[in-house]
Order: structure tokens, then C-alpha cells, then sequence
């Protein structure tokens, strides 16, 4: 992991191999990076990968402004300047990390190339809400509401430990098995 302080707060990072583009991959709401850098070294054959902690997630330091998109995407954007990448940015961002990845192409259009998005949250979720039987709603996925709040109330008591050996059941970590390095940043509390 490699670390700077972006005014006043510690923000991590890692970067894979080198090439002329560069994927950037933000992650889903409450992960951090290690659970993208199995995926991260294999894209790296053939591009420079960034994966990195979202202020108050991993190894980065907690915020001291609001936490709106505006804010976290001119957060990447600074880091990604900071460590001299500026143009043919790829974006491969989940679930949250989509929608942020959207609000950064939105508003950084010129150095973005191209963008991936798995499960992404977006501006117009709720319109799902409106527009879906509520059948086909909960089908969806969309509406995360209750394992946020689940995961919320499961740290506010300072359990989250039991939820570990549960992890490794869910996706992405059941397909393959992680290095001890990764397994232990994904576990990491702050």
C-alpha cells in the first residue's frame, strides 16, 4: 500500500503494472480495495490498475468534509493528479463506486476513456421504486437499504468481527481464495 495526505487526511492506495491507460476502481459502499487486488493484478497485464480506500474506509483517514459525490470524486481526482495520472482513465466502478464513477465522467469528462459499471447505484434508483411491481423491486437488488442498515447496526455494537467468516461466503470473496496479504487489509479495522 502506498499512502499521501490529502489535506490533512491519510488516503491509500495501490497501484499495478504500468501501461498508457489506467483503471481506476472504486468500490461498493463499506469494502475497501483489497477485496479488487486479485482482479487488479490481472488487468494489469495490460493496463496500469489503481485500487484505493475511500476516505474512511480501509487504511484512509475519516473525512472532515460532507461526504457528498461532488466532494468524493474531487477527492479521487486529486489523488489521481497527485500521482501524475490525468487522461485515459478507465473507470470500473460497484455498486457505490458506479455511481461515484458516474458523477467523476460527469465531472471530469476529458480525462475518462471509458467506463465499466457493475451493479451500480445510480441518481435514478428510486425511480425503480415507481416504475417495478413490488414483486419484481425486491427481485431487483436495488433497494440495499436493509443489509446497510444491518451492517450499520452490526458495527455500532463493534460485532462486525463475527460478520468475517461470513464474508468468505458472499460474493466476490467465494471464488477464489485471497493471499494472506489481502486477507489481512480486509479484515483490517481501523
Amino acid at each position: 500500500m502506498e499512502f499521501f495526505n490529502l489535506n490533512g487526511i491519510k488516503k491509500a492506495y495501490r497501484i499495478f503494472g504500468e501501461g498508457k491507460k489506467t483503471v481506476v476502481i472504486d468500490t461498493a459502499v463499506g469494502t475497501c480495495n483489497a477485496e479488487w487486488w486479485y482482479i487488479a493484478e490481472i488487468l494489469s497485464r495490460n493496463y496500469r490498475v489503481i485500487t484505493f480506500d475511500r476516505s474512511g474506509y480501509g487504511k484512509s483517514g475519516m473525512p472532515e468534509n460532507e461526504r457528498t459525490p461532488n466532494n468524493i470524486v474531487k477527492e479521487l481526482n486529486d489523488m489521481l493528479e497527485k500521482i501524475g495520472i490525468t487522461e485515459n482513465i478507465i473507470l470500473l466502478g460497484h455498486s457505490q463506486g458506479g455511481f461515484y464513477s458516474i458523477q467523476f465522467a460527469l465531472t471530469y469528462p476529458s480525462k475518462v476513456t471509458g467506463m465499466v459499471l457493475l451493479d451500480p447505484a445510480t441518481p435514478y434508483d428510486s425511480e425503480f421504486a415507481v416504475s417495478l411491481t413490488p414483486k419484481e423491486y425486491k427481485q431487483s437488488g436495488v433497494d440495499k437499504t436493509f443489509g446497510m442498515k444491518l451492517g450499520l447496526f452490526i458495527t455500532s455494537l463493534k460485532l462486525g468481527f463475527l460478520a468475517k467468516p461470513l464474508l468468505k461466503k458472499m460474493p466476490p470473496f467465494y471464488y477464489h481464495k485471497f493471499s494472506k496479504e489481502t486477507e489481512k487489509y480486509l479484515y483490517y479495522v481501523a
